[in-house]
């Protein structure tokens, strides 16, 4: 340690000087001149000193922090009667207590991000608290000047000096009002009972008003009117005498009421001298009629006149009932009928207009009192600019409510459920009058188109038409062909005539009658190739047998005779089946060339030939005739 004796060189107890050691005075204070500063810190950051005036502590760097280490030690700054002035931002963190009794605040605007709560007089568990929501835009609530003297806050926007009386619930009354500043001056009534222009009209202490030469548009509803005299328009209404509720004649003949003339009397009308509104002349309307009840029309040949010139009329036949008639006596006036309907898209099977029949008032009830017939107009199709094709449906009950039993299309076509039922002698005939087809009283055709028949003539078509015709047919397709008791031909002038099955394996049969019975002569039996089997003998001068000639390795003999050329090749000729249905049947094989080969004819199945199982011819013009004897049996001849 370097030590130097200068320092030393104190000149007076408790005083600091320069080069100096700092001393204390006897009575142990330390003594600083005025500007020398304490400096604490490297950067002297921490300043403490006086200038003669004023006293300071200054901070460069971090928080300048006055406070205790222990907790709920007060730090008083200043005395009871000082001043603090705090010359930039004041921060509380805990809260801020205000003992004094007046509170100045020179700033413009204070921030306050919670309410205000005033204890009041006296400090217990009741206060007052001011309060905001927090605000979506700038808003300013203006505190009006008053004079001395204690007021109320008040709740109007315009500045006020004036205390509301008011309670809540006596403006509550307003609440929802939408009435303007001069329809609530129509209230500002000058003297009761007496009207007033654009003002509200009140009843005077003795229930009475005056209007004073005014118009009144319209009392509402008026229960009592006393009228003690007096003229309407030079009409004279009433008097003093009169009885109560009621008017005296009008003088006038006529009269005119330009509003709406209503009785509340609810009588009905049962003649032409009751109801609730009478007349004893005509009733002239000029406008639209709504009856809410029954139209009642007593005359037996009441008329309803239609049009402008009341050409159409609709007429009341006593006991009948009604005549639609168009009164105009020019040509082509028809009176016209026409069942509209209001439907704006019309589809397929859409009902376009009905006419039903009915009993309704049918004592026995059930299906008496159904609908018992209609016409109805019935859409084909959905309605377009270029279609509205339509079809008339009749229809007629039975024991249910009536339903389609015949139709009309569009198109002309009659489609009849039932039967169609001619009188005696009657036709169908086509548009030109000329009778299709004719009938006679028991509902036989007599006549077919143009053309009358003959006895025996076939019904027949003729290329375009069905017309009567002589006895040939061409064509002809039945089950069943029965012809007359006369002698039957059968002839062609040219071409063949053809019999024939169609149906599998079935045959043609020719019975005839031999001594009163029916025999089967010949069966050409379908399923053995056409075979023809005869019930007895074949009796001709000429009998020529079927003649088959093959080439092929193997045949089935089916033909009387069969020629077989063999060349160097064997060849084996199966005769058919020997049954029942054969017996009696020959036929004959034969080699009919000189070629090496050989023919073996067999029987078929189960037969035998001759008690053999074939038979071989080896050489030309070598034949064997053979018949069935029984079945499975064939015998050579």
């Amino acid at each position: 340690m370097t030590y130097s004796p200068f320092g030393l060189g104190i000149a007076t107890l408790g005083t600091s000087q320069v080069s100096k050691f700092v001393t204390v005075d006897s009575s142990g204070d330390l003594i600083i001149p005025d500007s020398d500063k304490f400096e604490f810190g490297t950067g002297s950051d921490m300043v403490l000193y006086h200038d003669a005036t004023d006293s300071y502590i200054t901070n460069k760097t971090g928080a300048l922090k006055i406070a205790t280490e222990t907790s709920g030690i007060a730090v008083s700054i200043g005395n009871a009667t000082s001043e603090v002035t705090v010359n930039d931002n004041l921060t509380v963190t805990g809260d801020l207590t205000v003992n004094g009794t007046t509170t100045s605040v020179n700033q413009t605007t204070i921030d306050v991000t919670n309410a205000f709560v005033f204890e009041g007089a006296t400090a217990d568990a009741h206060e007052t608290t001011l309060a905001i929501i927090d605000p979506t835009a700038d808003a300013t609530i203006n505190l009006p000047a008053m004079g001395a003297g204690t007021y109320y806050l008040p709740v109007l926007a315009a500045a006020s000096t004036t205390s509301i009386t008011s309670t809540p619930a006596e403006l509550n009354i307003l609440d929802g009002v939408t009435a303007t500043a001069t329809e609530l001056n129509y209230l500002d009534i000058t003297t009761l009972g007496t009207a007033a222009a654009s003002k509200a009209l009140t009843w005077a202490a003795d229930s009475t008003w005056t209007a004073a030469g005014g118009t009144c548009a319209s009392l509402g509803t008026v229960t009592t009117v006393d009228i003690n005299g007096g003229t309407i328009d030079g009409a004279v209404i009433g008097g003093a005498s009169t009885a109560a509720g009621s008017f005296a004649a009008l003088a006038a003949t006529t009269g005119t009421f330009s509003g709406v003339l209503k009785t509340d009397d609810t009588t009905d009308a049962t003649s032409a001298t009751d109801g609730s509104l009478q007349t004893d002349g005509g009733l002239s309307v000029a406008k639209d009629t709504v009856i809410g009840n029954d139209l009642i029309m007593l005359s037996d040949a009441s008329v309803v006149h239609f049009g402008a010139h009341k050409e159409v009329t609709l007429t009341h036949v006593h006991d009948s009932g009604l005549t639609f008639k168009h009164t105009a006596t020019a040509d082509n006036k028809p009176i016209t009928l026409t069942l509209a309907t209001g439907e704006v898209n019309m589809e397929a099977d859409d009902v376009i207009g009905v006419i039903n029949f009915q009993a309704p008032d049918e004592g026995t009830g059930t299906d008496a009192i159904l609908v018992a017939a209609g016409i109805a107009a019935v859409s084909e199709g959905d309605f377009a600019a270029d279609n509205n094709a339509t079809k008339l449906s009749f229809r007629t009950a039975a024991s249910e409510a009536a339903s389609e039993k015949m139709s009309l299309s569009s198109g002309g076509n009659l489609t009849v459920l039932g039967d169609i039922v001619l009188d005696d002698g009657g036709s169908l005939a086509e548009a030109g009058g000329t009778a299709a087809f004719t009938f006679d009283g028991s509902g036989n055709v007599t006549k077919i188109g143009v053309t009358s028949p003959s006895t025996g003539h076939f019904l027949k078509w003729d290329g375009a038409k069905w017309v009567p015709g002589a006895a040939t047919v061409s064509g002809l397709a039945c089950d069943d062909l029965t012809v007359g008791d006369g002698a039957v031909t059968l002839s062609t002038s040219s071409g063949n005539i053809t019999i024939e099955t169609q149906a599998n394996d079935t045959d043609i049969i020719f019975n005839v009658d031999d001594g009163g019975s029916q025999i089967t002569a010949l069966t050409l039996d379908g399923s053995d190739d056409g075979a023809a089997i005869f019930k007895s003998t074949i009796k001709g001068t000429v009998f020529k047998p079927a003649v088959e000639v093959v080439s092929s390795a193997g045949v089935t003999v089916s033909k009387g005779y069969t020629a077989i050329t063999t060349g160097g090749s064997n060849r084996t000729a199966t005769m058919p089946e020997a049954t029942a249905a054969l017996v009696g049947s020959t036929y004959t094989v034969k080699k009919v060339d000189s070629g090496s080969g050989n023919i073996s004819v067999t029987a078929e199945g189960d037969g035998l030939i001759d008690g053999g199982a074939s038979i071989v011819l080896y050489h030309q013009f070598e034949s064997v005739t053979v018949v069935c004897r029984a079945a499975d049996v064939w015998d050579i001849i």
